[in-house]
């Protein structure tokens, strides 16, 4: 009786290790998963804004991803929300939106850019007021080969 008690103890531990391994891995995925990897700046000049898009080093933006970039016109009561997501939803009014970006071929993958151009709109709508963007963009890391995708919700200056 005593073998059959070493022999479970023996399974038990190691099925433990296993476990253990297990989630260690899924908490370093799940750290990685929802990290900035796509950084925004904008600028706004009377009727066009431009935004800048920079993608951190390791990670590839995909070609062919069904982006989304929008664009915003916030209505005076804006002030009365703090998130920008709210501030988008009760007091926004689309102007423009667009799925297509275009940047520089990734050396790792030819399936992405590892830099996004900056991307112009120009709209007789932008001249007065308030203005947010939101986007989705789709990316890759290229090193931990998993895929994502990032909101990103920002007022325009």
């Amino acid at each position: 009786m005593s073998n059959f008690i070493k022999i479970y103890r023996n399974k038990s531990k190691r099925t433990i290790r296993l476990i253990s391994l297990f989630l260690i891995f899924a908490l370093f995925i799940a750290w990685n998963f929802g990290t900035s990897v796509i950084n925004v700046d904008s600028k706004k000049k009377n009727s066009e804004v431009t935004l800048y898009f920079k993608v951190e080093k390791g990670y590839g933006v995909q070609k062919d991803g069904p982006h989304q970039i929008e664009i915003y016109k916030l209505s005076p009561e804006h002030v009365k929300e703090n998130k920008v997501s709210e501030k988008i939803k009760k007091y926004g009014a689309l102007i423009q939106a667009m799925e297509k970006i275009k940047g520089k071929i990734s050396s790792e993958d030819s399936d992405y850019f590892e830099s996004v151009d900056p991307v112009e709109i120009k709209n007789e709508k932008l001249k007065n007021g308030q203005y947010a963007f939101k986007a989705i963009i789709y990316y890759c890391s290229f090193a931990d080969k998993f895929c994502s995708a990032q909101r990103i919700e920002k007022l325009i200056y």
